[in-house]
């Protein structure tokens, strides 16, 4: 339940991050090799920010 909660937050930053709904793949990944980085809405936001970034190099 927690897992489909972060995943919707992440469709919903991936659309705010230009439709890069890769990211909210990539960060269902993370969430589940880390669980305990994502504690926040916040966290989650810096976490797809930064896999987006990555992405783009």
């Amino acid at each position: 339940m927690k897992e489909d909660k972060f995943f919707k937050i992440g469709l919903a930053m991936a659309e705010i991050l230009s439709g890069k709904k890769e990211a909210a793949t990539d960060l269902k990944l993370l969430l589940e090799e880390y669980p305990e980085m994502i504690d926040k809405v916040k966290d989650v936001a810096y976490s797809i920010q930064e896999i987006a970034d990555k992405k783009e190099k």
